[in-house]
């Protein structure tokens, strides 16, 4: 190893150019679980008594009663995914404390794996400076490890958690153009929380051709995972209808629905969600579907959990990180941790409270969906189809945005590149690309 005199190696230098912000922004996560920490695990009792009925572990359970498939017969409170339940048996097989202890580590590393795949995601799209990248990523964590932390380590929502992370991993597949992963990653997302299923619409964000695809690996999976658990007690789908207090604070109370979660509720938060999430992606907003579907979840959910915060604040960083480079300042990041993870430290009414957060849904779906400039869409690159359209050995590159003077060739799909005039002053003997194509494609004279 190289070292310089009166310095560090180099090795280490680089280190410590390129992943700064990664030691504040673990810093910043353990500040946020020591203090979410203190009464920590609210309702990680659910997660252990749901891994220890899908197991058949001695519990909660009376002697000879159902376990294993008719764990959600016999807990229809449960509102658990089947692999949150099976990712929580090893640590809830400790006993102390039914493991949660364990369990809150992996599920606060996880926020900071979640940056790590929107920064990566980020960095392949090669739209921002390197240097502003790192200082918006920071930034955007100040804003997102609060609510995350109260998420994993004060309430302990293992099926959130996961649900979220494997979102994440699917956007990023999206991202990349994988159809298989981003089909997989949605599945698994489906398999924790069921929820997550309004996040289908992401696959939108992938090529024409491969949508269908995606689709079934993302649905095919949850349908095979599910189905042993009906067929072996028809009372399964009981689960479905479990009812919740509804909150005086709640958005619900202020549309004028007073029951503990109308038979109706659960369905319009998934219809309504995939539904604005495809009208997102049709304008070219794939992007927005997780602020859209979360922000549905919560205007029309009956409880007013601080929780439900961190997946409209991950759609959130998603777009200030990769779809709008050109601020340092995470805008929307900071909006919605303000307006609704903030909120609850009001000393406001009840009912000014539900209004307040109606309100604040509404403008965030109206925003994510249909407002101009606002959130302007921003284009993924294209790859040049085919290597004619490549730049000539030694000479500039071609556009990868339309400039003065460009004409669109219209291509293969949705590719759309631009053909480059060469400038006046560039003078004789040095035609342009355009110059050099029209003169190939040109017909020869005859006895030419």
């Amino acid at each position: 190893m190289h070292v310089p005199a009166g310095g560090l190696p180099r090795t280490l230098r680089d280190a410590a150019r390129h992943h700064w912000h990664h030691v504040v922004m673990l810093g910043w996560l353990s500040a946020c679980v020591a203090v979410y920490g203190r009464h920590g695990g609210q309702s990680w009792h659910f997660v252990a008594t749901g891994a220890r009925s899908i197991l058949c572990m001695s519990g909660d359970d009376p002697a000879g009663a159902p376990c294993g498939l008719h764990v959600y017969a016999q807990h229809p409170d449960i509102q658990i995914g089947p692999l949150s339940l099976l990712v929580a048996a090893p640590a809830v097989a400790f006993r102390y404390r039914d493991g949660f202890d364990i369990a809150r580590v992996v599920m606060a590393l996880l926020g900071f794996v979640i940056l790590l795949l929107v920064e990566r995601g980020a960095r392949l799209a090669r739209r921002t400076d390197p240097g502003r990248l790192r200082l918006r990523v920071l930034l955007a964590s100040l804003a997102f490890f609060p609510a995350w932390a109260d998420l994993a380590v004060g309430f302990g929502h293992l099926d959130d958690v996961l649900a979220l992370t494997f979102t994440a991993c699917a956007v990023h597949a999206v991202t990349r153009g994988n159809p298989r992963t981003a089909g997989w990653c949605l599945a698994l997302a489906t398999l924790s929380k069921p929820w997550a299923a309004a996040f289908l619409p992401l696959l939108l964000g992938l090529p024409r051709g491969t949508r269908l695809r995606a689709a079934a690996h993302a649905v095919v999976p949850v349908v095979v995972a599910a189905l042993p658990f009906v067929l072996a007690d028809h009372q399964t789908l009981r689960a479905g209808s479990f009812r919740i207090p509804n909150a005086a604070a709640s958005s619900l109370r202020v549309l004028g629905v007073t029951d503990a979660t109308p038979p109706w509720d659960r369905p319009a938060q998934l219809v309504i969600g995939l539904l604005l999430g495809a009208v997102a992606a049709r304008v070219g907003r794939w992007q927005a579907v997780i602020m859209l579907a979360a922000a549905t979840r919560i205007m029309l959910d009956p409880q007013v959990y601080s929780y439900y915060t961190a997946g409209v604040l991950l759609g959130a960083v998603i777009w200030d990180i990769q779809v709008r480079p050109g601020r340092t300042w995470p805008l929307w990041s900071w909006a919605v941790f303000g307006a609704l993870f903030g909120v609850r430290y009001l000393q406001l009414a009840p009912t000014t409270l539900g209004v307040l957060r109606l309100t604040i849904c509404l403008v965030i779906i109206v925003c994510a969906a249909w407002a101009p400039g606002l959130l302007a869409h921003v284009s993924p690159p294209r790859r040049w189809p085919h290597p004619d359209l490549a730049a000539p050995p030694g000479g500039p590159p071609l556009p990868a945005q339309p400039g003065p003077g460009s004409v669109p060739l219209a291509l293969d799909g949705d590719d759309v590149v631009e053909d480059a005039r060469e400038p006046a002053a560039a003078g004789p003997g040095r035609a342009g690309p355009a110059a050099r194509h029209s003169r190939r494609d040109r017909p020869r004279p005859a006895g030419g």
